[in-house]
């Protein structure tokens, strides 16, 4: 949190130019150069503000913060996200490197490991025939490949008034835009799993296609779009959709049911964040970039609801 107070800082306090000495007897040269400041954050080591009232405030404890206690933002993500809390796999990581040694004056080269998220289904074990050859099988193994230099590049920019931070602190500020990002992100990666899954076409849910599947009952949950197409409430107050267990989500309009454990989302776990000073004000823009794949091995373990 102080990173980012310091960012806006800095930021508020930059120079638009910066000076270049020409020699003696000659006038610097003032070079154009943006009002900014840039911070990186790691999702898996950063922490959430311990959200509390002071000053007379009083700070909602936001979705994936629990209320005196130290979150880190990957949690916080995990915490937020409506297809995590499906079942799906949220994997923050950075690109992993393998290095190795190019000769024998000591240099190392570095390069992208690859990287996979593989579901494993149960191996076709049949009978066999005395003196019958055992049939082939394909290995019952479906992989998505992490290739973070195809990845999904997402950003969110707003503006911070000069006032804001006069009338409720820097600090505070810098509060409200860490809990927000890690929010903003499960909210991302939510949008890049569900859009990824609609986009294979998913047919109907039927309980005899899930069962086709191999799937465990207690693997399948719904998701509810904005349309809430199959949506219901038993009567002990669980929203269901065909039958299956089911929550709310904002990012897509139709209903999906799955096996939502069987798909991922990869979100690098470097985030980067600019503050840029927009006039003399002092009014100020912070732009957060964060890099996340859909991984999603087989689609087929996903329907739609009519």
């Amino acid at each position: 949190m102080s990173n980012i107070a310091a960012l806006l800082k800095e930021a508020e306090n930059a120079m638009p130019y910066i000076v270049r000495d020409r020699g003696m007897g000659n006038d610097p040269q003032f070079i154009d150069y943006p009002a900014a400041s840039m911070r990186t954050l790691t999702l898996t080591m950063t922490h959430l503000p311990v959200l509390g009232g002071k000053d007379d405030s009083i700070i909602t404890v936001a979705p994936g913060n629990i209320a005196g206690q130290s979150t880190k933002l990957d949690t916080a993500i995990i915490r937020s996200s409506r297809v995590a809390a499906a079942g799906a796999n949220i994997i923050v990581r950075p690109v992993p490197a393998n290095a190795y040694a190019t000769g024998l004056t000591g240099g190392v080269s570095v390069y992208e490991a690859d990287a996979y998220f593989v579901t494993v289904a149960p191996a076709e074990f049949a009978s066999v025939a005395d003196g019958a050859a055992v049939s082939v099988t394909p290995l019952p193994a479906s992989r998505a490949q992490v290739k973070w230099d195809e990845a999904v590049k997402l950003a969110v920019r707003f503006n911070v008034p000069r006032r804001d931070p006069r009338t409720y602190g820097q600090e505070h500020i810098a509060k409200e835009i860490l809990t927000a990002i890690p929010l903003g992100i499960a909210r991302a990666a939510d949008n890049l799993l569900l859009s990824a899954i609609n986009a294979e076409t998913p047919s109907p849910f039927t309980v005899a296609a899930a069962s086709a599947q191999g799937l465990n009952a207690g693997e399948l949950r719904a998701l509810i779009g904005t349309d809430g197409t199959g949506a219901q409430f038993r009567a002990d107050g669980q929203l269901i959709a065909a039958g299956i267990a089911a929550e709310m989500t904002p990012d897509m309009a139709g209903t999906i049911v799955g096996a939502f454990d069987r798909a991922a989302v990869a979100i690098h776990d470097e985030i980067t964040l600019l503050a840029e000073r927009l006039d003399g004000d002092g009014n100020l823009a912070v732009t957060c970039w964060v890099s996340m794949i859909p991984l999603l091995p087989d689609p087929a373990k996903f329907w739609t609801v009519a």
